[in-house]
């Protein structure tokens, strides 16, 4: 395999099950090539982002299509609502690459926030979808295995579900998910090959 698959196209094909799995793996390798205007959250992932680093406003982008502006309107209420009166400091959130087999996942979280003065990586959860504890936990294991060495000592991992406005963070370690997760790239890794 060429290039890094997604960290959620990963997680998505870990809770699927059946042929569904074979589905996002075929979605994968036929995309077309990356392109902004078809990144539905991109601009309002970059204000979050800036929000954080820059300290700037995250106003509704006037050039956001109507077709968008509600599930913005939700998200950005949801983000409001959890910052609320947190003291939050941004710090470069470290990323890298999950490796087995020949499967590479990029990990990269898009906050490094020190939230009340303990650091946390998030990565944001835009989706309409309920944000299961299984997606939470995949996610934040595969962040600490790969980016705690890198990140500030104490690291929270989390994932912030951005519609509801709640930050879940890691229960701890999950006995058997190394495992788990090793055999599910082998099985990305032996459907590449024939689909």
């Amino acid at each position: 395999m060429k290039e890094a698959v997604s960290l959620t196209t990963f997680v998505d094909f870990v809770c699927r099950a059946g042929t569904p799995k074979a589905t996002v793996v075929r979605q994968w390798k036929r995309r077309q090539d990356y392109n902004v205007a078809r990144d539905y959250y991109k601009v309002l992932r970059d204000a979050i982002v800036d929000h954080h680093r820059k300290g700037t406003a995250m106003p509704m982008p006037s050039t956001t299509p109507k077709n968008k502006r509600e599930n913005y309107r939700i998200i950005t209420r949801g983000h409001r609502k959890w910052v609320g009166r947190k003291a939050l400091r941004w710090f470069n959130p470290a990323t890298d690459v999950w490796t087995s087999g020949q499967l590479n996942v990029n990990i990269n979280p898009e906050l490094g926030l020190r939230i009340n003065g303990v650091p946390h990586l998030v990565k944001l959860y835009f989706k309409a979808d309920k944000l299961s504890k299984n997606r939470v936990d995949i996610v934040t294991h595969l962040m600490s295995a790969v980016l705690s060495s890198a990140a500030p000592p104490h690291c929270v991992m989390g994932v912030l579900d951005l519609r509801n406005g709640k930050l879940f963070t890691a229960a701890g370690p999950i006995p058997g998910l190394d495992a788990q997760l090793g055999a599910e790239a082998a099985y990305w890794n032996a459907l590449w090959s024939h689909i």
